[in-house]
Formats: structure tokens, sequence, C-alpha cells
């Protein structure tokens, strides 16, 4: 009786804990307030297409005016 009573409060206990995590505010967007982005890196950074992605991402997010960018990936 006094096991299944502890397994019981336990259960409950780490449910209220998971459940928690998920009732959260949604955390604002990172304030962009650039003009121009630099990328520096290597030749995976100037071939990976990473930076083309970011792009696409900070368009897709509704910026005016885009940041301009510039990719000095050196091979």
């Amino acid at each position: 009786m006094i096991g299944s009573l502890r397994l019981c409060c336990c259960l409950l206990l780490g449910l209220c804990a998971t459940g928690l995590n998920g009732v959260r505010a949604e955390e604002p967007g990172f304030p962009l307030n650039a003009r121009r982005i630099l990328f520096v890196g290597d030749s995976i950074t100037n071939a990976g297409g990473y930076i083309a992605i970011i792009e696409t991402q900070l368009k897709l997010q509704g910026l005016n005016p885009c940041p301009e960018i510039y990719n000095l990936g050196l091979s």
C-alpha cells in the first residue's frame, strides 16, 4: 500500500516537472539591427551553402531591409 502510494506520488511529481517545460511563453526573436553580415571561414564556408540558408531565413522572417551578406570563405 505504501509502496504504491509512493510510486503514484513519484509519477505525479515527474509528470508535473516535465509538463512545466511545455507551458513556456514563446521567446522573442533576435533583434537584428545590422546593415551588413560578414561570414569569415574556410572553403567549407565558401561552398557549403550555409550562407544562402541563413539569408533565406532572414528573408522569410520579413526583415526589411534585409542586411547585405558577405561571404569571405577562403579556399
